[in-house]
């Protein structure tokens, strides 16, 4: 995946914004407690949503790059334990992922925790960056004390990896975030895949209420969705799977039948 697989207006866009430093960024709005809205555009409507941008609006650059390349690796159990408490709706659930960031060489293993009242807390661990297709004894004890009500580390193994390339937006006077992600592409171990096509994942990121970003999509009549990058792409791939909660999005964009497993590579019309 590169900077090819990004619409031209969307680059041109980001260009237009002032830049600021991952250390900037973090000090600005780490927001590792808080409350995240998610949305399925037209990578054809991304570069015009910036023109209604304030002032006060930065992008993440670094090495005089504005889009970068991330792989998440997500381990779950054997009957899939995460992707079912999230296809149910449970009010506390968990996943385990680790997230490398290509460009940097840079590794972390997180857990994403959801209490009752919806809010997400992550926890992160820098990680080696060989280390991120498997647990190793630290990450396992990590897991274990961030989160030790779920499933033991020891039964988690590597389901899905994720890849896309990423554009990090500070908004609201630095007291949000929005991330804008093109070129996913969902892959299963044994190789299988499925990928986003023609359309970007928006997501917001906020202590608490709207964000311009959430205001902005709402005027272009996008509304949020509820979607997982993991539980979706493995729903993708499966469709035995129990994915109600997903289904519009499944049908919409990744050709989804259920009842059908996917058993090679597929691209999302």
């Amino acid at each position: 995946m590169d900077d090819n697989r990004a619409p031209n207006d969307l680059v041109a866009a980001l260009g237009s914004l002032p830049s600021l430093g991952l250390d900037a960024l973090a000090s600005a709005a780490s927001l590792q407690h808080r409350r995240d809205r998610k949305y399925i555009v037209p990578v054809s409507t991304l570069g015009g949503l910036f023109t209604d941008f304030g002032t006060d609006t930065k992008a993440l650059e670094i090495d005089k790059t504005r889009l970068f390349r991330y792989e998440s690796i997500y381990f779950d159990t054997a009957d899939l334990q995460s992707y079912r408490d999230a296809a149910r709706s449970r009010p506390r659930r968990r996943k385990v992922r680790t997230r490398a960031y290509v460009d940097s060489s840079a590794c972390a293993l997180e857990v994403k925790t959801r209490d009752r009242n919806g809010q997400t807390i992550k926890h992160r661990l820098d990680y080696p960056l060989a280390d991120r297709h498997l647990l190793n004894q630290q990450g396992r004890h990590f897991i274990a004390e961030v989160d030790p009500d779920g499933p033991q580390s020891s039964n988690l193994q590597h389901t899905l990896t994720t890849a896309y390339l990423r554009a990090t937006l500070l908004i609201d006077a630095g007291t949000s975030r929005a991330t804008i992600d093109v070129g996913l592409c969902c892959t299963e171990p044994e190789g299988a895949q499925v990928e986003l096509a023609g359309h970007a994942l928006v997501e917001t990121k906020s202590v608490s209420g709207s964000t311009t970003m959430d205001r902005l999509l709402w005027a272009n009549h996008i509304r949020p969705v509820q979607m997982s990058k993991y539980c979706v792409g493995l729903a993708a791939l499966h469709g035995e799977l129990g994915a109600n909660k997903w289904n519009r999005i499944l049908r919409t964009h990744f050709g989804w039948t259920p009842t059908r497993s996917l058993s090679h590579t597929r691209q999302a019309s």
